[in-house]
């Protein structure tokens, strides 16, 4: 929190800058793994479901993905999904900041650049192992959802 408060503005000013000089990593037509078919028992609805409710109220709260799972009782992966999701929906008083440092933050989003946004693994690799594929999913569902140029 506190770093958030002294950093925070500074570190997104910076991926501000970066996102204007690499346009190409937001505003991408949906692919197809985020299009999902909803069958008739399960409404189609804008809205967020109640478990994405619960995670992103979390997140709100100041709690990291890790922070959120354990409080949930989630897998890591799940929550992962669920930030993505809400990232996706652009969902307000969330801060990207608060998953990640923004070096490691800057690093993905530039392998996102160079590989695309369909597929994790490209990114992950590219990294070295150094995040995991968690991180780059919460990543892209920023980029991906992002209005900021």
């Amino acid at each position: 929190q506190v770093k958030l408060a002294e950093y925070g503005e500074v570190f997104m000013d910076v991926i501000r800058e970066y996102l204007q000089q690499h346009p190409e990593v937001v505003k991408k037509p949906q692919p197809a793994y985020q299009q999902k078919r909803r069958s008739k028992s399960h409404p189609s609805s804008a809205q967020t479901s109640d478990t994405l409710t619960e995670t992103l109220m979390l997140a709100r709260e100041g709690l990291d993905a890790e922070g959120i799972a354990e409080r949930r009782g989630l897998k890591s992966t799940t929550v992962s999904s669920h930030l993505e999701k809400l990232f996706l929906q652009q969902e307000k008083g969330m801060d990207i900041m608060q998953f990640f440092a923004p070096d490691v933050f800057a690093e993905i989003a530039e392998q996102f650049t160079v590989h695309g946004l369909t597929r994790l693994k490209p990114v992950v690799e590219a990294l070295g192992g150094k995040v995991s594929y968690e991180q780059a999913r919460i990543v892209r569902g920023y980029l991906t959802g992002s209005d900021e140029p």
